[in-house]
């Protein structure tokens, strides 16, 4: 709450200035909280390229892929650790770059938007693509990240549409069932349940390895629930979206927290380096909460 009170006021000062902005959209909390999501989404990547580890040694690396190359080259010259860090720097800029083009969505010409949201949309398919392959190809993986992909999408066609079309709820309903559903293939077990579920668990609620799976499970079981739940009448959906909301919620303070809690000392460079996988899940609790409010007003009309 702390950080949307900030961001709130940041961004009020920056749409103060921008005559081109509809009141009706200046002033609309849901417009301002997807807002704050595909800001925090782009940042995140940004920090995790700059602070974090990338996947694309992984992926440049692979045999397999790369196979008619001249391996030698390949990896020692043509990707070798120093240009795959330039890559990561480079593509983390790429993020700042439309970042910062979010928070002046509607000072800058829409050219120059359109240009960073495509760029950032590509880069984030890129990585996607990277973890699918990196998890067997499995489907659930790919669903997971669907949120992320689509937020930067859903933030442009309603800013400079002006209007929030049935359409668009209905794709940002589709994305958010998307991930939960891909989440929950996880942990329910369908496909083997990441170390990483285990990690944060023990470390944070510090139960053995029987209740964590069996939570797990629970939670699955519900990832599917709130999937269906975002297409029954309103006051199904809006159950929905409030769960969606506070388990999108804990579960990405769940990776910062993980990290404070089972350390005793406090390391700069470790904190940045676990804070950016935080703060690009965010748009997993914003995005829910945005269509929460709005159906909370569109009721009340």
């Amino acid at each position: 709450m702390i950080i949307l009170f900030t961001c709130n006021v940041f961004f009020f000062f920056v749409g103060y200035w921008n005559n081109k902005l509809e009141k009706n959209i200046r002033h609309t909390l849901f417009f301002r909280i997807v807002q704050y999501a595909v800001f925090f989404l782009f940042l995140g990547r940004a920090l995790q390229h700059f602070f974090s580890s990338t996947p694309y040694r992984n992926f440049f690396w692979d045999e397999e892929l790369f196979s008619k190359q001249d391996w030698n080259y390949h990896t020692q010259i043509l990707f070798n650790d120093s240009n795959l860090d330039l890559l990561a720097y480079f593509i983390g800029v790429i993020f700042l770059f439309a970042a910062i083009t979010t928070i002046f969505i509607f000072s800058l010409k829409k050219r120059r938007i359109k240009f960073a949201f495509i760029l950032g949309v590509i880069f984030l398919t890129f990585l996607f693509f990277i973890g699918f392959k990196d998890n067997f190809y499995r489907i659930g993986q790919l669903m997971e990240m669907v949120l992320q992909g689509a937020s930067p999408l859903f933030l442009y066609f309603i800013a400079f549409s002006n209007t929030f079309t049935k359409k668009i709820d209905v794709w940002m309903r589709g994305a958010i069932a998307c991930t939960f559903i891909g989440h929950g293939l996880f942990a329910l077990g369908y496909y083997p349940i990441p170390i990483s579920f285990f990690e944060m668990s023990i470390s944070i609620l510090g139960w053995d390895e029987e209740t964590i799976r069996t939570f797990l499970r629970m939670a699955g079981v519900m990832d599917f629930l709130v999937a269906i739940l975002l297409f029954l009448p309103h006051k199904f959906r809006q159950s929905g979206l409030l769960y969606a909301f506070l388990w999108g919620l804990l579960t990405t303070l769940a990776r910062i927290t993980s990290y404070l809690w089972v350390n005793d000392g406090f390391s700069l460079s470790e904190f940045l380096y676990h804070l950016p996988g935080t703060i690009y899940r965010i748009p997993h609790c914003l995005i829910p909460l945005a269509l929460f409010i709005y159906y909370s007003d569109a009721s009340t009309k």
